[in-house]
């Protein structure tokens, strides 16, 4: 989402608080457009003359929230049903769609080239204390954040044996290097 009057892009990736961060900065869609789409829709190299902020999250806990997502959706376009989360990661491993968008990291907040223009990320895990950071940072009121589409559920590190875990750590591999999660953080 572009707010040109504060001069900032926020690219929501899926499951990391997007919704909540919307709705406190009083933003009124839910956009998950990916960097790429950004540079493709504006002329000029919007991520050098903006802010641009993104929240990331450990992958184990996100794909858990995914999947619970998809299963509680009934009429979601990808929704999980009856079927087990681990068949739903080797779903997810073989490249079958699982949800409407990526859900790994790194293609919302890279350009053609791979590169990282993102300039800011937050972490879910420290979601308030990160977020009031960078308001301050980009020079707007931090408010407190609300919970939006929360998964009510266990420990991520429930819903996994060390082949679901192994898995994720694949197919999240680059994201895991480039931000440093650990299954245990």
């Amino acid at each position: 989402m572009i707010d040109e009057e504060k001069n900032f892009i926020f690219v929501h990736i899926i499951k990391t608080a997007g919704s909540s961060i919307e709705t406190a900065l009083g933003l009124k869609t839910q956009d998950h457009r990916t960097a790429k789409k950004y540079i493709d829709q504006n002329e000029s190299d919007i991520f050098k003359e903006m802010n641009s902020f993104t929240v990331i999250r450990n992958p184990w806990d996100k794909m858990v929230s995914q999947y619970l997502y998809s299963r509680n959706k009934i009429n979601h376009k990808f929704n999980a049903g009856r079927q087990s989360f681990e068949d739903f990661l080797i779903s997810a491993a073989n490249g079958s769609r699982v949800t409407a968008y990526p859900f790994q990291h790194l293609p919302y907040i890279t350009n053609y080239q791979n590169d990282i223009v993102v300039k800011d990320f937050i972490r879910f895990e420290n979601l308030q204390e990160d977020f009031n950071g960078l308001c301050k940072k980009i020079n707007i009121e931090a408010t407190e954040l609300p919970h939006k589409n929360k998964t009510h559920r266990a420990n991520y590190k429930f819903y996994y044996n060390n082949y679901t875990k192994n898995l994720v750590a694949d197919m999240f591999k680059r994201d895991l290097d480039l931000f440093d999660y650990k299954f245990d953080n």
